[in-house]
């Protein structure tokens, strides 16, 4: 299904698929030649506002659940709205300190790393925090926010778009 894995890491998200709150988490993200992504989400209407954590359900986030592919990383999306993000810091280790991405064998293990949890979703926009990171700098604790584009099965999260699988060519990057 995916040619190659590699770990990624992505600070905050901002969704464009129906969006939903997420917290960033470690990922293993398929090295592609493309932005497209092997994501299992679907398109769907957007989830009604939900006015605290406690009140969603275990399928709350599931239009932005799935794999989502960015130029320098990519997300992971649980339908509970656990996410994990890996993104690129374009500092190899041994040239670099840590957080610095690393290679093994032909893939890249991205040095940048975080994981969170979404908690609200109203319309396309979802909002969580930011949990744990490698990367303060890049993917700094706290707040998040994604915004899904059903237009693109995009997602938008601190200014990075990550992409679907029925995403236009070349829409999130080389």
């Amino acid at each position: 299904m995916r040619p190659s894995l590699r770990r990624i890491r992505i600070a905050a998200i901002t969704p464009t698929r129906g969006v939903r709150a997420c917290a960033v988490a470690i990922i293993f993200v398929v090295a592609c030649s493309s932005c497209a992504s092997s994501a299992s989400h679907t398109s769907g209407s957007p989830t009604s506002p939900a006015a605290h954590p406690s009140s969603l359900g275990p399928q709350a986030f599931a239009e932005l659940a799935g794999h989502w592919v960015g130029h320098a990383g990519a997300i992971d999306i649980q339908a509970d709205g656990r996410f994990t993000i890996g993104m690129r810091t374009y500092q190899f280790c041994g040239q670099a300190p840590p957080p610095c991405d690393t290679v093994s064998g032909n893939e890249i293990i991205d040095g940048d790393q975080a994981s969170g949890q979404l908690t609200t979703i109203s319309g396309e926009v979802a909002t969580g925090a930011v949990t744990k990171t490698t990367d303060p700098g890049l993917s700094p604790e706290g707040p998040m926010k994604i915004v899904l584009d059903p237009s693109t099965d995009s997602i938008s999260a601190n200014n990075v778009t990550f992409c679907g699988t029925s995403a236009p060519a070349g829409y999130c990057g080389a």
